[in-house]
């Protein structure tokens, strides 16, 4: 019995020993012995560089952890790749690296080292007989060491400590504090004063009741023979005399030192479920003192050190690590950096994130060019774009990265000693007395200015960062060259309007343009002063809000400005006169809308008076900031930047191009000296020409260069390159008036504009162009006040391009001064002045307005015979546009018969192949066409185009010109496929000689449109008229006549489809936009009138069409004439909707009226006078007059046969009808017959 129980209970010791051998890891054993080595180890993804300050967090693990493993916990979905020592092919986080090394801010994370510190506390098997005591004291030796190699030559530490210790090893922190608070005195440092902050995780301050399990399990493994630690354990017993003396000492020295404590709410389980308590509870791992702070999570004991994933509990750690270092960084500030920055930004600032966030970029940039420092940016842009305040917010925001930030005002030498001198004191710097005379000590011997810089220049690596700014350095020889720092720590911001002042930073320094705000920028910085939201406010205060800040163009200063002058007006007002206070009642909408109501009318006033100024904390004016830049411009060059900087503020600052000086440069060789005369020298440099008679632009580049280097104005290349202006600018500069009056800057520009007019539209080629200068030519108001003996050159030369251009009022009020001027000073019957009333003429022609022209030109063609002689030039052309009033008014056989003399006369007098002999012909063969005489149109074109193939060549614009009428002629003749072949090729030569987008082609190409829509290819014709006015939007605008012609034709062409609501909609859209442009009476205008007419009539909206048709007779009537071809075909359309409405006497009377003078004007041939006759025999079949439907029918029949041909649908149409008309007549006949057969009888 005694040997079966002992055989048991050696059974049992023995499996029990085993079980420990296999389960109680020994760290003799090289698999489970730590890789990492006990000491300090730097954690690999923070900040290596040893630098004098910044913070060194020390993580000390608890008791028996494997250095290995005790930061870390088995990933969630194998998401990160540590793998553990211990478990090969399982993937593991490391929180310290894998998290926080992310997320600690960038201005922390660049001062911060991390480091683990790893000691041997395994007590379970094989364990040294440790006490907590020599524990703290090596920890302390570790710390101690490297806080030698951090400190100053002097041995002044500067680094701040902060501890993280788990459990136990918040306990070995505590010990090592008291050592260093007991030892400080025997080491080279002092490291207790840098001991900041202890982040105590499950620390068992007061001991663990689970510690007696713990004992008890050591002194069992012990017993096995496993060399076990039970002393270790035993120390941390809940409550022992040991800790509570330890504790009492620790209180007693911490009083500096900020704690937190972290505690864990849940139980912890252990073998396998057997066993679960909380290891160390809350009145134990808390303190209970004015510097601590107690934070339970949500987790057991293991959970406080290591992190899976980023939960919350992670998150709590981390935010409250995160607190701790931003305060100890702003102590550390607040004790050791020096900010001296006198400027603050304002309190209304606006954040512009793009630019801030790409400032912050390029100063985290290190230079590679050049090691004179870290960093540098140039910043530059206009005045008034707010740079200065863009470099202060930045400051703010950083001011945790640099231990020194110092600010100099670069704008003078003056400011540059001044702001030195601040920031050497606030340096502590010492520095030499000035003498009595500072100017006698250059810039860079200055004491100040010596001692701050070889101050900043001594700062190495083992300093923090520090940062200077170059406020306002706008003049580079001020002085801002020779106070250029240096130094490895460092990084520049310089603030300009120079666009290139990064010269003068080291090489490869970064440059940041500051422009206007965007939109929602500016809006929001002008609500601010009201104390808005811009996503709150109703959108009427928004878009009030917008048109401000468009009108101020977004420009910072100026909005800012606008805001405080706005916000005066909510609160109240001070009458100037008596100086009494007056309360407002206006609300934002009311404050903005009198603002923008002052701003339209008060402009100047606002902008330069000093009210604004006082109501904001700039101590500047949009006024003074261009004043500066104005002056500074001066300094920089001695070319006439200034001057011309107010020539170009004439101009439309959106756009401004090289190419107007070229044409003025050009056209000054050829302009009379009675034009020119009053142009200042300045102005016929910058107009020079070489000895090629080409425009030499060397002077125009170097006067340009200063106002680009300042931002006044900015490159623009598109197709013309030049610059462009901001609107404030513009202002500024155009009120200049330091040198000129404003009446002689009126006099010069339109001088100018005049001469380059008059060259350009001497190069047709370059005909493109003329769209775009026309918004830069001075308008008829202000070109009328000009007081020289040349004013009627300027007029005329201006009102030309006007002209070309479609502005066809300015154009003609021009004219019409001209004339009058020149009745005066030369009589009505100077060449010149019949010139002027024939340029007239052509005004109103182009308006549509016939009679008047014709009826002028008789008046100028009777004089000029007079006085010139028939065959005259002048005489002659006077003749050509006379025909052309003719042609348009339908009086073909005169325009005819006037067009066949001049074309004699020229070619006696200047010869077949003439220019003007061939356009002659050209109006001639437009006769023809219009009488539908396509023939004589075709045979007459093809003599004319052979004669200029032989004088100037196929490709020519003159002989492609003559081509594209051609296939004009095939198209009236429906011979399209013809059309089409010629017009491709004329397509295909212009868009290679003058260009794809030049008028000329587009012409072309919108006749080869028409071509495709009267064969049916409606897809085709689309595309290409789509193409088409997409182009001359480009080209010539939106509103331009030419463009609205093509609209006009592609609505046609969706009538054509049956689109006709679309074909609607953009007829309504056109006829607006002519009636704006043209007038409501211009043909253009009637022709979208009458087509729109047309499409009522095809919806059966008869009633619209009616009144749209009536309004069409009546000014068609007034303007080309009652019997025009155009006017009758109105008519005939009215009729139609008579007809449809079955008002069948008013048909009758239509159609009469219609038929006797369209065989007067037309022939009684013609299709159109066919047609009506048509529609009267219709009226006459409805109310059954069958006899004089069928006689009218006959002759209809008969003579659309022989013009159209018998298988024409419209004689088809006709023959349909004689037949239905003598069906009815036959049984007409039929029944009378039978009806006097029944008579008879009855007889």
């Amino acid at each position: 019995m005694c040997f079966r129980q002992f055989s048991i209970a050696f059974t049992a010791l023995l499996v029990a020993w085993l079980l420990m051998q296999i389960f109680v890891p020994s760290r003799l054993d090289p698999h489970y012995r730590p890789k990492i080595g006990y000491e300090l180890v730097p954690v690999d993804c923070f900040n290596s560089n040893l630098t004098a300050t910044g913070i060194d967090i020390i993580l000390v693990h608890g008791l028996g952890s494997n250095p290995d493993t005790t930061w870390q916990k088995l990933a969630k979905d194998d998401l990160y790749i540590q793998a553990d020592p211990l478990s090969s092919g399982k993937k593991y986080v490391n929180w310290v690296a894998d998290f926080l090394c992310d997320d600690l801010p960038l201005d922390i994370r660049r001062h911060t080292r991390v480091f683990f510190y790893n000691y041997d506390s395994y007590w379970k098997r094989d364990a040294i007989e440790e006490r907590r005591s020599r524990l703290g004291l090596e920890l302390f030796e570790e710390v101690t060491s490297m806080a030698v190699k951090a400190s100053r030559p002097q041995g002044t530490p500067e680094r701040s400590i902060v501890f993280v210790g788990h459990s136990y090893g918040g306990l070995v922190i505590k010990e090592a504090l008291l050592k260093t608070q007991y030892l400080q005195s025997r080491r080279p440092v002092n490291i207790f004063p840098q001991i900041k902050a202890i982040m105590f995780l499950g620390t068992p301050h007061r001991g663990s009741a689970s510690a007696s399990l713990g004992v008890k399990a050591a002194k069992l493994f012990r017993a096995f023979g496993l060399k076990a630690s039970p002393s270790i354990v035993e120390a941390i017993t809940y409550d022992s005399a040991e800790l509570q003396d330890m504790h009492r000492q620790f209180n007693a020295i911490s009083d500096h030192v900020r704690i937190i404590n972290f505690y864990e709410k849940r139980e912890t389980q252990e073998y396998w479920g057997l066993w679960s308590d909380i290891v160390v509870k809350e009145q134990s791992a808390t303190l209970d003192r004015a510097n601590a702070e107690n934070i339970g999570l949500h987790t057991d004991h293991s959970g406080l050190n290591k992190f899976a994933e980023r939960d919350s509990n992670y998150k709590k750690i981390r935010n409250k690590l995160i607190e701790l270092m931003e305060a100890i960084m702003a102590d550390a500030r607040t004790g050791m950096s020096v900010y001296s920055v006198p400027e603050k930004a304002e309190k209304l600032y606006t954040e512009r994130s793009s630019l801030s966030k790409r400032l912050e970029e390029k100063l985290n940039e290190p230079l590679k060019e050049s090691d004179q420092v870290a960093h540098a940016v140039a910043i530059h842009g206009l005045g008034g774009a707010g740079k200065t305040q863009l470099a202060l917010r930045y400051v703010e925001e950083h001011k945790l990265r640099y231990d020194t930030i110092l600010w100099i005002d670069a704008r003078s030498e003056a400011t540059i000693r001044s702001s030195f001198r601040r920031c050497a004191q606030d340096l502590k710097l010492w520095t030499e007395t000035y003498s009595t005379m500072p100017g006698l000590v250059v810039l860079r011997d200055d004491p100040a200015v010596r001692v701050v810089l070889s101050w900043l220049q001594n700062r190495n690596q083992l300093h923090d960062e520090w940062l200077i700014i170059l406020d306002n350095a706008d003049d580079l020889n001020g002085g801002v060259r020779d106070v250029i720092p240096a130094g490895v720590c460092g990084s520049i911001i310089l603030t300009s309007r120079d666009s290139e002042s990064v010269e003068i930073l080291p090489l490869g320094s970064q440059q940041l343009r500051v422009d206007i705000m965007e939109p929602l920028e500016s809006i929001s910085l002008l609500l601010r002063h009201l104390n808005l939201d811009t996503a709150e406010v109703p959108e009427h205060i928004r878009e009030l809000s917008l048109s401000i800040c468009e009108n101020l163009q977004h420009l910072a200063l100026a909005v800012h400005l606008a805001g405080a002058y706005t916000r005066s007006l909510c609160r109240g007002w001070m009458d100037p006169d008596d100086g009494n206070y007056f309360e407002t009642t206006l609300g934002p909408k009311g404050c903005l809308e009198r603002y923008l109501q002052n701003y339209k009318t008060h402009r100047d006033r606002l902008l330069k008076d000093d009210t604004s100024r006082r109501l904001s904390s700039y101590n500047l004016t949009v006024w003074t900031v261009w004043d500066t830049s104005l002056d500074a411009v001066e300094k920089l060059s001695s070319f006439p930047s200034r001057l011309l900087l107010t020539l170009l503020a004439h101009m439309d600052p959106s756009k401004i191009q090289d190419e107007i000086f070229r044409l003025a440069a050009i056209g000054q060789l050829k302009a009379p000296k009675t034009l020119t005369y009053d142009l200042p020298q300045w102005l016929w440099d910058l107009m020079s020409v070489d000895e090629n008679g080409q425009w030499d632009r060397f002077a125009f580049d170097e006067t340009l260069k200063p106002l680009r280097i300042f931002g006044l104005v900015r490159d623009s290349k598109a197709d013309y390159p030049g610059v462009t202006m901001h609107s404030l600018v513009q202002w500024r500069a155009k009120i200049d008036n330091t040198r000129e009056p404003y009446q002689s800057w009126n006099l010069y520009y339109s001088i100018f504009m005049a001469i380059a007019s008059n060259q350009a539209l001497s190069e047709p080629n370059n005909a493109r162009f003329w769209q775009h200068m026309a918004f830069h030519l001075p308008l008829p108001n202000d070109l009328l006040l000009l007081e020289s003996d040349a004013k009627d050159l300027i007029w005329e030369r201006i009102g030309r391009l006007f002209l070309k251009v479609g502005h066809l009022q300015e154009a003609e009020k021009l004219f019409m001064q001209v004339i009058e001027t020149r009745k005066k000073v030369l009589s009505i019957e100077h060449p010149n002045t019949l010139i002027s009333m024939n340029n007239l003429a052509v005004t109103y022609m182009d308006q549509g307005r016939w009679k008047e022209a014709g009826g002028l030109l008789v008046q100028v063609l009777k004089t000029q015979k007079k006085v010139l002689g028939a065959e005259h030039p002048d005489t002659l052309i006077s003749m050509h546009n006379l025909a052309s009033t003719y042609k348009y008014q339908g009086r073909w056989k005169e325009a005819e018969r006037l067009l066949v003399q001049v074309i004699e006369t020229r070619k006696k007098v200047v010869g077949l192949g003439h220019p003007e002999t061939l356009d002659s012909m050209h109006n001639l063969v437009a006769a023809y066409m219009d009488q539908g005489r396509g023939k004589e149109a075709e045979r007459l074109l093809v003599q004319v185009i052979e004669t200029k193939k032989k004088v100037v060549g196929i490709e020519h614009p003159d002989t492609l010109i003559s081509m594209h009428n051609l296939a004009s002629t095939y198209k009236y003749q429906d011979r399209w496929k013809e059309a089409e072949r010629l017009l491709v090729q004329v397509i295909e030569t212009r868009k290679k000689v003058v260009g794809g987008e030049h008028p000329d082609t587009l012409a072309s190409m919108h006749t080869l449109a028409v071509t495709y829509v009267h064969q049916g290819r409606w897809k085709e014709a689309e595309g290409l008229f789509g193409q088409v006015i997409e182009t001359q939007k480009k080209v010539r605008g939106a509103e331009h006549p030419e463009t609205q012609a093509s609209m006009h034709n592609l609505a046609l062409t969706y009538a054509y489809q049956g689109r006709w609501k679309e074909a609607e909609g953009l007829l309504v859209q056109v006829k607006e936009t002519q009636k704006k442009v043209l007038g409501a009476e211009h043909p253009n205008t009637l022709a979208s009138m009458h087509n729109l007419a047309a499409t009522y009539m095809v919806q059966g909206r008869w009633k619209e069409a009616e009144g749209l048709l009536v309004q069409v007779i009546e000014a068609r009537k007034k303007v080309i004439g009652a019997e025009h071809p155009e006017t009758l075909d109105s008519m005939h359309n009215l009729a139609s909707t008579y007809v449809h409405q079955g008002r069948w006497k008013e048909v009758e009377r239509l159609s009469i009226q219609l038929i006797e003078t369209r065989k007067k004007v037309l022939g009684a041939e013609h299709p159109n006078t066919l047609a009506s006759t048509h529609n009267l025999a219709a009226a006459y079949m409805v109310q059954g007059r069958w006899k004089e439907a069928d006689g009218l029918l006959v002759q209809v029949v008969k003579k659309q046969k022989k013009v159209l041909g018998a298988e024409h649908p419209v004689t088809l149409a006709s023959m349909n009808n004689l037949a239905f008309t003598v069906q009815k007549l036959r049984w007409m006949e039929r029944d009378r017959g039978a009806g006097a057969a029944r008579d008879g009888d009855t007889s």
